[in-house]
């Protein structure tokens, strides 16, 4: 497990044991995934959109759905 500061919160990333894939959460969000990364033929690939507002504690808006 990494642990890092993204946009001033701490963000926590679990990597599979062979490296095929890493999903990142962040508490401060209510543990929301904040990144999703699987395997592709170029090696790991971002699956996960996040809206402009995601990193917005503030934001009154849904984060998943």
């Amino acid at each position: 497990m990494r642990k890092e500061t993204r946009n001033g919160m701490e963000v926590y990333t679990l990597v599979a044991r062979d490296g095929s894939a890493e999903l990142s959460v962040c508490p401060a969000l209510g543990a929301a995934v904040s990144s999703l990364k699987l395997p592709a033929r170029t090696g790991l690939r971002e699956t996960l959109f996040c809206h402009e507002f995601f990193w917005d504690p503030k934001a009154d808006r849904t984060r998943g759905g």
